[in-house]
């Protein structure tokens, strides 16, 4: 059967990446799962990040600190902000999650993008910082300052949207994982399974 609107679909894909990027997040949702659900096997065969049925479930190590301690990156001179913050506050939890082969790979490599652009950013900014007397000897001020902007926006950007796009972490406790950018259909199965499993305890 032919569509109503056969052009939406082509509306859609000639969308701007950085549009489209943002309109993805949107859609997605937050889901707080606790331990227990993982070792009883409750968590529903479903991907995280694109509600299809899996097989395949994938082991991490997820770590939390929060996002707006990455800021404190910007200058060397709040690094210490961000130590002693990450310290006092870091979460780290190792639990089996349904991710699809294709997602597996996509949630291994955003991560590699984040720690370049993050190392890239901090490799740039301590040196500028350190040696920003040889940089003016030998290089136009202009540049200098240019590129300690530059770097300095790229990070906000790897921080707000790389680090959070699709499927993330959003807190991590004693007890519970929040995920964040979950496709809706697994929250709508975990909202089932977790409504069976409350009538089966009734009985």
């Amino acid at each position: 059967m032919l569509s109503a609107h056969p052009s939406r679909p082509n509306r859609q894909r000639k969308l701007p990446v950085f549009v489209w990027g943002i309109h993805h997040m949107a859609t997605r949702g937050r889901i707080t799962l606790c331990y227990y659900e993982f070792n009883e096997n409750l968590v529903p065969p479903y991907c995280m990040m694109t509600g299809e049925r899996t097989d395949d479930v994938k082991t991490f190590r997820f770590f939390h600190v929060p996002r707006w301690l990455y800021f404190a990156l910007i200058l060397p001179m709040f690094f210490p902000v961000f130590f002693i913050g990450s310290i006092s506050s870091y979460r780290s939890r190792r639990v089996c999650v349904p991710l699809t082969a294709e997602q597996h790979q996509f949630f291994l490599y955003r991560r590699l993008v984040f720690l370049f652009f993050l190392l890239t950013h901090l490799i740039t900014i301590c040196a500028l910082s350190l040696f920003a007397w040889w940089f003016i000897k030998f290089m136009p001020v202009w540049l200098v300052y240019f590129s300690a902007f530059s770097s300095v926006i790229i990070h906000i950007l790897n921080v707000l949207f790389v680090l959070r796009y699709k499927f993330h972490i959003v807190h991590v406790s004693d007890t519970t994982i929040t995920f964040g950018g979950v496709h809706p259909t697994f929250i709508e199965m975990i909202r089932t399974t977790r409504g069976i499993r409350s009538r089966e305890l009734e009985r």
